[in-house]
């Protein structure tokens, strides 16, 4: 049976309690699906306006040649589009950001800087802004987007489904590898092996983001695992050099959840090492789902042989301090390093 992974890095004496989401994801998931359940109405001002337009289109198309009824024709359409595509516009992104199975758990965490932007469209605080008959919004950094460049954008965010599921055929797999063995089979986890295979299957032709941000396995996310191991000093578990956590405040002797999140997000600008440290965090997943579905028995014979004291060479376990500035020959003749004068 799958057992939910819990990084090895992760498992101090009493089980991690799950983080609260956060208040600021709550009010963003909030006004999404308040924008679902709301019913477009035009406003007094609104309504003037268009019947202004209509009284107006009306007389020209009355008194206009072809020509101008057709261009009254195509004003017309044109502000009818103005009406229906933004309102059309901000209930599909609404649902796009509210449907956790496609988006993720987290919209505000994963569009980081763009959330302010979508709020600001759904409020009605940006309105959209025409650029050659073309919709779209000004971002709060002064560029325009066009509704579909939004869309797109959004699209690229996804969770990656193909990823999600790899995970589950090679989480299954070791389930079905680990009921299978017998009292004499070899049991050894072969990690290396699982290693290559994620970093090719799953690494590599995945979507980097989403492997670091969405729930591929269980409830849990490769980015809330790291800056948790940051703050409690065991990201040598997921494979983070030591070299590479370095405390943005020392001043004050600890690492705060704050300082956690920057040094996260420092660890991940390499994308080199990044994949590195997936590949490692993924086989890990792999490697504890196996341990745990090993029988009782192999597992008892897996601690008793790891309890065993081994047989050693007595020369080999002197060689440690016997070898200090030396060398052992072909003959196992300790040769000093700096011979004595004679």
């Amino acid at each position: 049976m799958e057992e939910e992974y819990v990084p090895q890095s992760q498992q101090p004496m009493e089980q991690a309690q799950p983080q609260a989401m956060p208040s600021q994801n709550e009010m963003f998931l909030k006004l999404m699906n308040d924008e679902l359940n709301r019913d477009p109405q035009v406003t007094p001002e609104k309504r003037e306006e268009i019947f202004g337009f209509a009284k107006n289109r009306q007389i020209r198309f009355a008194n206009g040649d072809k020509n101008e009824q057709a261009n009254v024709q195509q004003e017309t359409i044109e502000m009818a589009q103005m009406m229906t595509v933004p309102e059309e516009f901000k209930k599909k992104i609404a649902e796009t950001l509210t449907n956790a199975n496609s988006f993720g758990h987290n919209p505000v965490d994963k569009l980081g800087p763009m959330a302010n932007n979508i709020v600001n469209i759904i409020n009605g605080t940006s309105q959209p802004i025409f650029k050659d008959k073309v919709p779209g919004y000004e971002m709060e950094d002064g560029k325009w987007m066009s509704m579909q460049e939004i869309t797109d954008m959004l699209s690229g965010m996804k969770l990656d489904q193909g990823s999600k599921e790899g995970m589950k055929v090679l989480l299954d797999d070791t389930v079905r590898k680990a009921e299978a063995i017998q009292d004499g089979d070899d049991p050894t986890f072969n990690y290396q092996k699982e290693f290559n295979n994620i970093k090719q299957k799953i690494v590599e032709s995945g979507n980097i983001d989403s492997l670091v941000q969405d729930r591929i396995f269980g409830n849990r996310t490769f980015k809330d695992d790291l800056i948790l191991a940051i703050q409690k000093g065991t990201y040598a578990g997921m494979g983070i050099p030591e070299a590479q956590v370095q405390d943005p405040t020392p001043g004050d002797g600890r690492i705060t959840s704050e300082d956690a999140k920057i040094i996260s997000d420092v660890i991940m600008q390499d994308k080199g090492m990044l994949k590195d440290y997936l590949a490692e965090y993924y086989t890990k997943a792999l490697e504890q789902n196996y341990n745990n579905n090993l029988s009782p028995a192999i597992r008892r014979s897996m601690q008793m042989d790891q309890t065993k004291p081994q047989a050693v060479d007595p020369v080999d376990q002197a060689t440690p301090q016997a070898l200090q500035g030396g060398k052992l020959d072909e003959n196992r003749v300790f040769v000093p390093k700096n011979p004595p004068i004679i």
